[in-house]
């Protein structure tokens, strides 16, 4: 049976960039002059009083996507089925069989169950799904630093207690994951079909 994962080369480039992108999220929601996740467009929906968790931000992407973003995790959902998890701790990317968006959820544990792909079909959709998650990181990136400036993203690793990538590569890494995804979707079409 087939092994439907993420190649090594894209989880050994991805596990570290998406670490660091949620700490740097984390600075973002809470800079001095401005929340920049509202900035770029999030709707912020707070975890209410009665209970533990992370506030979610939402953003309605122009092609008809949805993406969600907590403390621990990343959703990604283009209307139809199936939408795509990142979880930050372990970076677990995989699918959950459902189009709509996570409403109401604001710890990991509410998260409906996050599945591998089963067969190329899928495992073609998580990739597919991943890139276009890459290219509107990539993008947000690139207006951060337009934006805030790079002294402001130097700034926000300046105090990670992990080896940081250069903040004014960010961008362009999230890039080069899009290209090593692609290149591996165009060489398991060729060994798995």
């Amino acid at each position: 049976m087939p092994n439907y994962a993420l190649p090594k080369a894209v989880q050994q480039a991805g596990r570290p960039l998406f670490e660091q992108q949620c700490w740097c999220w984390g600075h973002d929601v809470r800079r001095g002059a401005g929340n920049l996740l509202l900035e770029y467009g999030a709707e912020r929906s707070r975890v209410p009083a009665e209970q533990r968790g992370s506030s979610n931000y939402r953003f309605q992407l122009g092609n008809g996507a949805t993406l969600d973003l907590w403390g621990w995790g990343l959703w990604y959902g283009d209307g139809y089925p199936a939408s795509l998890f990142l979880r930050r701790d372990k970076l677990q990317i995989g699918l959950i069989d459902r189009a709509a968006p996570l409403c109401n959820v604001w710890s990991l544990s509410a998260v409906p169950p996050v599945r591998m792909p089963g067969n190329l079909n899928e495992w073609l959709r998580m990739t597919s799904l991943l890139c276009h998650c890459c290219t509107w990181i990539a993008s947000y990136e690139q207006w951060v630093l337009s934006h805030a400036g790079l002294t402001y993203r130097q700034n926000c690793l300046a105090d990670w207690n992990k080896r940081a990538l250069p903040a004014h590569e960010m961008a362009e890494r999230w890039q080069q994951l899009h290209e090593l995804i692609v290149a591996s979707q165009l060489t398991s079409n060729l060994v798995l079909a």
